[in-house]
């Protein structure tokens, strides 16, 4: 089933928060740090653990927009990139921070910068299903997720247009509750199987995966 997410800009990070959300969230304490510092009421620049927010996650994306990705913005430029200002690292950064609504034009849609940014950030592989893509590129797995821990595993649907206007969903698997977070051992053997089959970066033992009842 399908989690419903704002149907703006902010999708792909209200997704994430929605997959998280009720749970005990451990981020990654650099990169915290390195948005943060000892902002909050955390005590010594430590992360909290509480709920997941939009703008705490698009703060940690804008904070590790570096330079060379603000160039090559520039360089590609049209309406996806409308978030880019050309003379201004520090501005093209808080446009990314801003929530979608406050941005309005200017607002940035999460693209594979933002992906590895929160999966670094939530040690979390986002598995990325494209319904509507060709079968050779519908299940995506980009980026690293850091070797600090076991990853977790996050399932997302998304509907790719040939302009921004892209959407991000949340599947979780029903029940009560439901689940929307997993681990290696639980993350479902069809999910694994598929991502395996086309994605690089998937385990390759996924490709043998079966369900205890099969």
């Amino acid at each position: 089933m399908t989690v419903k997410a704002k149907r703006n800009g902010d999708c792909f990070f209200d997704s994430v928060c929605k997959a998280f959300a009720g749970r005990h969230v451990e981020r990654n304490s650099a990169m915290w740090q390195t948005t943060f510092g000892g902002e909050g009421s955390s005590g010594g620049g430590v992360p909290p653990h509480g709920e997941l927010t939009i703008g705490e996650l698009r703060k940690v994306v804008a904070a590790h927009y570096d330079e060379s990705m603000w160039l090559m913005g520039q360089a590609v430029g049209g309406d996806y990139f409308a978030f880019i200002v050309d003379d201004s690292l520090e501005l093209t950064q808080a446009n990314i921070a801003a929530l979608a609504d406050d941005a309005s034009d200017r607002a940035y849609w999460a693209d594979e910068s933002a992906i590895a940014a929160v999966q670094r950030y939530l040690h979390t592989r986002l598995l990325i299903f494209k319904p509507t893509a060709d079968p050779a590129n519908r299940c995506a797995c980009v980026g690293d997720v850091g070797a600090t821990r076991t990853p977790l595993f996050v399932v997302l649907r998304h509907s790719h247009r040939a302009s921004k206007e892209q959407h991000y969903e949340l599947y979780a698997l029903p029940g009560t509750p439901q689940t929307t977070v997993f681990d290696a051992e639980r993350l479902p053997a069809g999910v694994k199987r598929a991502f395996a089959s086309t994605c690089p970066d998937a385990d390759r033992s996924w490709r043998e995966a079966s369900d205890p009842a099969e």
